[in-house]
């Protein structure tokens, strides 16, 4: 039995030794090593005591307790280096070598309680020792390997310390009894040694690959803190979420933030945690959160202006993009993006937007003079002959001409109304409302009816239901025609004197809830190669004095703003421009879904 645990024991010292792992601090060669050498002598021993019959029974009692003695020793020395504890491998060598020398004095051998007493301490002292180390190792790391050989450890301590009272209380057993004892005695022993070794080894390898993962851990934990460290300092907010959008409710579970909230939403991170969709101080306007989610998943890719309220009570404008990263099986979704704050872009628009106005106003100037010269003089001839008339005594005259008088200052007030609305220009927060088309034409039109008469143009106007209404801001759509007017006129003035000179006003309702508006004229057309980059910025067909370009890239803007769509071609005569915008009435989704398919 013996023999067959020194042989079981050889082979685990050599998986062990094969196997040696970084938790052995580097000294694990030299512990499976010195297991190895213990094993090895148990084997030689026992193979000479029964192969050969020679060797005295003293003597295999001595060595085989030696290589126990060591074996134990070396459990110590791992337990103690898996723990942590700085143990050198010579202090494993020590309670064998007192042994080695104990068993070279003769009485110790023939006297077995001065035996016993030598080895007891040898032996329980360490075991011990390595059950208390294997526990703790077990309580602080989870090691579930270090519990187990801390159980069998115990139970071969308590195997042993059982054979030894016992020993010592009968000194002299009868043969029947002493074989019994000695196979009690033997079946831990072999057991024992037979599994130290693989226990060792499970437990090394499982500490092994705790430590691993821990590194692994703290590894992502410090990628993590460098990523949000490196986040921190963007002037953008990086997010990943888990959105799940049951009907109409929208669920957000943040996975990771990161960016300068401070600077993009003006609130500082610790006042919005805990925070995930920012209710109560977010503003989307007409389209909801949950359909620019929607929209996000359907499409894979969304994008969307928002604002949200800053803790100084200001608002700021945010743009959110959005990209599907993965839809997962419970039906939600991970979504990944960035939010940016805008002001400055949104300011730089309004500046651009103003400086187009202004520009058009300048264009428009020698018309408006016209249109407001012409009811001053019918006023000023109509006050003259009302004096005339009074003087005559003339009253019903006089009064039909201060009606004149009151009809052209009322003109001449709508005029400067008309003039005083489009340089001022829309509000920046005011949203979409129903507007009437006819209305809107009229007004375009009339600011712009001097300037298109002194040019000989001939307008026309064909829009069969007068209450054609639309989605959108009036005075952005009376920008957006006004400047597609000056366009015309500047293609159509330098057209041949004889050529015609038209330009034709349509409107009418589109397919799927929306009204479509088309400017045509009869000014040749517009370069192919310009067609495809008509609408961005800085492009132009006009001289270096006459166009800055960038009049058709607000209109872009204007339009898409409101959910829809400019377009441009050339027909048989012309130029032929076509604006789609969402009819009044249209739900947010409707919208939402018109806008993203706009060009």
């Amino acid at each position: 039995m013996l023999l067959a645990a020194g042989l079981a024991g050889l082979i685990g010292s050599l998986l062990l030794l094969r196997n040696s792992a970084h938790a052995l601090q580097g000294q694990s060669r030299a512990v499976p090593g010195a297991w190895l050498a213990a094993a090895f002598l148990q084997a030689m021993v026992m193979s000479g005591a029964l192969l050969w019959g020679k060797v005295s029974p003293g003597v295999v009692f001595g060595y085989i307790n030696l290589a126990q003695v060591l074996a134990v020793s070396l459990v110590w020395l791992g337990a103690g280096l898996l723990k942590g504890d700085r143990r050198p491998v010579w202090a494993a060598f020590v309670p064998s070598a007192i042994w080695l020398a104990a068993c070279l004095w003769p009485q110790v051998l023939a006297v077995q309680p001065l035996r016993l007493a030598i080895l007891a301490p040898l032996i329980f002292g360490p075991l011990l020792w390595s059950v208390a180390d294997l526990f703790s190792i077990w309580r602080r790391r989870r090691v579930r390997a270090a519990l187990d050989m801390a159980i069998l450890v115990g139970v071969v301590a308590a195997c042993l310390l059982a054979t030894v009272l016992y020993a010592i209380a009968v000194p002299r057993m009868p043969d029947r009894p002493g074989a019994v004892l000695a196979g009690v005695a033997g079946l831990p022993l072999a057991l024992y040694v037979t599994m130290l070794p693989f226990l060792m080894l499970s437990v090394v390898r499982e500490f092994d690959t705790i430590e691993e993962r821990g590194r692994r851990e703290a590894a992502l934990q410090a990628g993590r803190r460098e990523v949000e460290r490196l986040h921190a300092g963007l002037p953008a907010i990086v997010f990943l979420s888990r959105i799940t959008i049951d009907r109409d409710v929208l669920h957000i579970e943040r996975i990771y933030r990161g960016g300068d909230t401070l600077v993009v939403f003006g609130w500082a991170v610790e006042d919005l945690a805990g925070v995930t969709d920012l209710q109560g101080i977010s503003d989307y306007g007409s389209e909801s959160l949950v359909a620019h989610y929607r929209k996000t998943i359907e499409a894979g890719e969304h994008s969307w202006e928002w604002r949200i309220r800053r803790k100084d009570g200001g608002w700021s404008w945010i743009r959110t993009r959005a990209r599907l990263l993965s839809v997962l099986p419970c039906g939600g979704a991970e979504v990944v993006g960035y939010n940016l704050n805008i002001d400055r872009v949104r300011e730089a628009e309004a500046r651009a937007m103003s400086t187009a106005r202004l520009a058009s106003l300048g264009e428009m100037a020698g018309g408006l003079a016209h249109e407001l010269r012409q009811p001053l003089q019918s006023i000023s001839l109509a006050a003259e002959v009302a004096q005339f008339k009074l003087q005559e005594g003339d009253v019903p005259a006089a009064s039909t001409r201060l009606d004149w008088i009151v009809d052209q200052t009322q003109r001449t007030s709508d005029l400067i109304e008309s003039l005083r609305r489009f340089a001022r220009g829309a509000e920046g927060d005011a949203g979409g409302q129903p507007v009437c088309v006819m209305t809107v034409i009229e007004a375009a039109l009339e600011l712009m009816r001097g300037s298109l008469r002194n040019a000989g143009i001939d307008v026309s106007v064909a829009i069969p239901d007068p209450q054609l209404q639309v989605h959108g801001q009036s005075v952005l759509i009376e920008q957006v025609v006004s400047n597609l007017l000056l366009n015309a006129r500047d293609a159509l003035v330098g057209r041949p004197a004889e050529a015609a000179r038209r330009i034709r006003i349509e409107a009418a309702s589109g397919p799927g809830h929306t009204v479509r508006l088309a400017l045509s004229d009869t000014g040749g057309g517009i370069a192919e190669e310009v067609l495809p980059r008509l609408f961005e910025p800085f492009v132009t067909t006009k001289g270096p004095d006459k166009g800055t370009g960038i009049g058709l890239s607000i209109c872009h803007g204007l339009v898409k703003g409101m959910g829809g769509s400019i377009e441009a071609w050339n027909d048989a005569d012309g130029a032929v421009f076509t604006i789609t915008l969402p009819a009044a009435g249209v739900d947010a989704a409707a919208r939402i879904a018109q806008q993203a398919a706009a060009p």
